[in-house]
């Protein structure tokens, strides 16, 4: 399994609340198809950020 190194801390946060703000976009839109893979990528962001 990759670890992420620390410097990259900001970057996956960074990425995080990219992913957060496009859900809500996909979400106002009706872009349903879009949501499950946002949230999927999300998740990942989230499992690697508490590690």
């Amino acid at each position: 399994m990759h670890w992420p190194d620390l410097v990259q801390r900001p970057r996956i946060a960074e990425i995080r609340d990219n992913l957060i703000a496009r859900i809500a976009e996909a979400e106002r839109e009706g872009w349903l198809g879009e949501i499950e893979g946002l949230r999927v990528s999300l998740a990942g962001a989230n499992d690697k950020l508490a590690k």
